[in-house]
């Protein structure tokens, strides 16, 4: 899990995998799954200035979660999951959801519970 305060830009074809690993032929290697979670605190609306915006063939096998602001999703983006105050969804992008997906507001459900092992707070200089 990545917590930010500010907003996050996802773009240009990069590729976030899980645990599962990254092949430089492949892309992401067969899920496990584990999911990778970006978080944003931030409570942006504003489409030119939003809270996440993926673009451009950027792969995410993860989720992406804006609960105060607008996570716009755009020019064949893919991703598994998005949970958000505000949704902009366009130009041919892909949510693909998975059976089992845990729900980020349950601890128990289809998808069992989730668990954070282990953080650290990374303070810019």
């Amino acid at each position: 899990m990545i917590i930010v305060d500010g907003d996050i830009d996802i773009k240009n074809n990069f590729i976030i995998c899980g645990s599962e690993g990254y092949d430089y032929d492949d892309g992401c290697n067969e899920p496990n799954d584990s999911y990778v979670m970006l978080l944003s605190s931030v409570d942006q609306l504003d489409p030119s200035d939003p809270a996440i915006r993926m673009q451009n063939n950027a792969q995410l096998r993860g989720i992406l979660y804006a609960p105060h602001g607008l996570l716009f999703i755009e020019n064949s983006a893919t991703l598994k999951e998005a949970t958000a105050y505000q949704i902009q969804a366009e130009n041919n992008c892909q949510i693909i959801y998975e059976s089992g997906l845990i729900n980020l507001n349950f601890s128990s459900g289809p998808g069992g519970g989730w668990l954070i092992e282990d953080w650290i707070e990374v303070v810019p200089d």
